[in-house]
């Protein structure tokens, strides 16, 4: 059901994340030139990517989180189900983060002296992190709301 705040917030963090795949977590600059890190390796100025840097498969949990947040705007009739679909998304989240700080600091150690500068697509999926708080607050109050209409009747 689209028309509940929560049912928006988990859609643009659906919306986030896909939007994280597609766009440069951040760029590695050393003396030599620049190379974008992005969500399949590390790409280099001529095309293609360079070997030897893991992904860590980061965008795994990228992917399960947008099944979770999809399965859970259409449990709307079992809030239940969607507080702990989101509980579980963030822990995904947390393993995510974890995976894409390693990725980087891979990415770092095979160019020498160089320095990381976050791009746009770093941040997409904090915001969707926080996005998807929103919408658990929001499943909180209106199971608070039921539940004292319960205690009235």
């Amino acid at each position: 059901m689209l028309q509940r705040i929560q049912s928006i917030y988990l859609l643009a963090s659906i919306v986030l994340l896909v939007c994280a795949y597609f766009l440069v977590f951040g760029t590695l600059t050393d003396p030599a030139g620049s190379l974008d890190l992005g969500a399949y390796g590390l790409k280099m100025n001529e095309g293609g990517y360079m070997p030897g840097v893991n992904t860590y498969w980061f965008h795994i949990p990228y992917t399960i989180i947008i099944i979770l947040d999809l399965a859970a705007i259409f449990s709307f009739s079992s809030r239940m189900r969607q507080l702990t679909l989101i509980r579980f998304s963030f822990i995904l989240y947390a393993l995510s983060f974890a995976l894409l700080s390693l990725y980087i600091m891979d990415a770092g150690s095979k160019i020498a002296n160089s320095s990381f500068t976050p791009g746009i697509g770093f941040f997409f999926p904090i915001i969707s992190l926080v996005l998807s708080y929103l919408a658990m607050k929001s499943i909180r109050k209106d199971e608070d709301l039921v539940r004292s209409v319960n205690r009235i009747r």
